[in-house]
């Protein structure tokens, strides 16, 4: 049970640690107008990809997790799904920084 509590305090303070970092990033200047310009075409670039990528993975991921649920377990088939979501935000922030949508 001790395992449990350590982990837990870990986990929060490792998202802890993540907002901080995140906004202290959000708050620093962007640099020269070229800099702006260059970063906004790395944004659009950035949105471009996960559009047409999401267009794949998600039939995808629906197809696979309807095979599990239908083949293995219930909870197979949500577990791949929640898998994919975390892995989603996880491109989505590293992406964009958040101003990917």
């Amino acid at each position: 049970m001790a395992v449990f509590y350590v982990v837990m305090a870990i986990a929060i303070f490792t998202f802890v640690a993540l907002g901080r970092n995140f906004f202290d990033l959000k708050n620093h200047d962007e640099g020269t107008d070229e800099m702006k310009d260059l970063a906004q075409i790395i944004r659009d670039g950035a949105k471009t990809f996960l559009t047409r990528e999401y267009r794949v993975i998600i039939p995808a991921v629906a197809i696979v997790a309807v095979i599990y649920i239908s083949f293995m377990e219930v909870v197979s088939g949500f577990t791949f799904i929640l898998g994919a979501l975390m892995s989603s935000c996880a491109c989505l922030l590293g992406m964009g920084g958040g101003n990917v949508w």
